[in-house]
């Protein structure tokens, strides 16, 4: 696959023929890894059934594949501190409503990937997770004692407050991303741009 920045050849088949463009990949960071992106979008096919068995097997694959991404994820947003690549409520109000308008099965799966998404942070040991609850039942368990109730308020109270912060801080970045492109229409609708 071609890296970020570099020329490449695409062949394309159109009515029968074949086309050869060459251009340059542009560039994308995820995960705070620079790939290449052409920005271009792929129309979701239907794929041909599987047996029952078969079916089984690939759920379980892709639902295994999308716990380690959304791993991997997290690990990055702790590591690098950066939430650029997260969404917000109000993103995901937008992607349901989006993957909707495409389908019920597309629907379906952007349900399964939200789902395994709160799955695996419902198990990151903060205090209002039950990864939290679990790591507080742990220590509770080496001390042989239960932590004092008003440092239990105090934490609980803490890991709240970050939340809300990080819920308000989302919501004003995904209604920037959505606005964005509006707002730079108007702009040059009026002449600022």
């Amino acid at each position: 696959a071609p890296l970020a920045d570099q020329q490449a050849t695409l062949v394309i088949e159109r009515d029968g023929k074949q086309q050869t463009i060459t251009m340059v990949v542009g560039a994308k960071e995820i995960f705070g890894k620079k790939v290449g992106s052409l920005g271009i979008t792929f129309e979701a096919i239907e794929l041909p059934g599987l047996s029952f068995f078969k079916a089984i097997k690939r759920g379980i694959q892709t639902t295994n594949h999308w716990i380690y991404n959304t791993m991997y994820g997290y690990a990055h947003l702790f590591k690098k501190r950066d939430v650029s690549n997260m969404a917000g409520p109000i993103m995901i109000l937008a992607m349901t409503i989006k993957s909707a308008a495409a389908g019920l099965k597309i629907f379906f799966i952007f349900l399964a990937i939200i789902s395994v998404n709160l799955a695996v942070l419902n198990m990151i040991p903060l205090p209002i997770l039950d990864g939290g609850q679990i790591l507080f039942y742990g220590i509770e368990a080496i001390i042989r004692r239960p932590l004092p109730m008003r440092i239990r308020e105090y934490i609980h109270l803490a890991t709240w407050f970050a939340f809300i912060i990080l819920f308000l801080y989302l919501s004003i970045q995904d209604i920037t991303r959505i606005a964005s492109p509006h707002i730079e229409t108007f702009l040059r609708f009026i002449g600022w741009r």
